[in-house]
């Protein structure tokens, strides 16, 4: 594992994306300004991954496979950010805030498409849902894909 930080050139860039999601929930930002803000960071994360999976597409290394899912998590935290900021309904249309743990699960449970139903995004959140489910989808179909293509240029 130290050998991928040595020897990965995207290290610092995803070091910078997760220290700015720390300081995005640390801070809990909820202004009319926070949605551009988390907007703008979710864009960043996500041209990062082209530019990570670009960076190591032509060769054996398993890094850009690595990146996209330390990405892909670091987009679940974030949504699960926002949830915990915003709100989230419970089956009994109770809004649940700042409870990190449910909007955590809420966030999984997006990204994976899986959708149970006993939390559902507020009218501020439905947005960030929806692109967040669309993430998931993206970031599986990606995933995939680099982990064969790592073990047919194994092989």
């Amino acid at each position: 594992m130290i050998k991928y930080f040595k020897n990965s050139t995207s290290t610092l860039s995803i070091i910078i994306m997760m220290l700015l999601s720390g300081w995005l929930f640390t801070y809990q930002i909820i202004t009319e300004n926070a949605f551009i803000l988390y907007t703008a960071y979710i864009f960043l994360n996500n041209i990062l991954i082209v530019v990570l999976i670009m960076e190591h597409l032509d060769n054996k290394k398993i890094y850009s496979l690595i990146d996209s899912f330390i990405l892909a998590l670091n987009n679940i935290l974030m949504f699960a950010f926002i949830y915990n900021a915003y709100g989230i309904y419970d089956s009994n249309k109770l809004l649940i805030k700042n409870d990190f743990m449910i909007s955590l699960y809420f966030s999984i449970v997006t990204w994976t498409t899986l959708g149970y139903g006993d939390f559902t995004p507020t009218e501020n959140t439905r947005i960030f849902a929806s692109i967040e489910a669309l993430l998931g989808y993206i970031y599986t179909a990606i995933i995939i894909g680099l982990l064969l293509n790592y073990l047919q240029r194994k092989k």
